[in-house]
Order: structure tokens, then sequence, then C-alpha cells
């Protein structure tokens, strides 16, 4: 099973922020601009995060799944986006720069 967490609401896919599927590690979403986990993580104050069944979660309890995932499995797919410049790894959170769900 997998979830993806959204900015303000859960139909949101302006903001979305990314995905956490169970035993793999959080992907996150890279806007323009977001170059490193300090600056993902810039974008989160002043907003709401819900997950897309329409679950409210707390900004302290979303950042602690992200970084709990760290060392979890993440996908051959996700090493090849990574190396053909479609994202990149900062603290061991793999980033992607396009959509994704």
């Amino acid at each position: 099973m997998s979830v993806n967490y959204y900015l303000d609401s859960p139909d949101n896919d302006a903001g979305h922020l990314g995905k956490k599927s169970a035993g793999w590690a959080f992907v996150a979403y890279a806007p323009e601009g977001v170059t490193s986990f300090a600056d993902w993580v810039a974008q989160i104050p002043g907003h709401r995060i819900f997950a897309e069944h329409g679950i409210e979660e707390t900004i302290e309890d979303f950042l602690k799944m992200v970084l709990d995932s760290r060392g979890e499995r993440v996908g051959a797919e996700t090493d090849n986006w990574i190396a053909a410049g479609r994202g990149f790894s900062d603290g061991g959170i793999p980033f992607f720069y396009g959509y994704f769900c």
C-alpha cells in the first residue's frame, strides 16, 4: 500500500509532497527551486499536510515518518531516475523532479 501526501488538501496536485510505500523509503517530489532536503522542508510551514485519503497529519508526525524511512529500500527505478538527472538524494531521502504518484 502507498500513500501520497499533499499540502493544504488531499487533491492538491500542485502541493504534492511525495509518496510513502510500505517497506520503502519515502520518495519526495522536488518542485522547481528545491535542491535539498532543507529547501523541501522550508515549503511546509504555514501549510497543512494531508494524506491522499483525507487524513490530516501534523508536521512533526509527517517529518518523523519521512526521516524514519531513511535506510528503507529504494527501487532500481528510483536509482535510475537519479542517475539520469531526473532527481537527487539528500540525507538518504530520494527526490524526483517530475510528477509521480
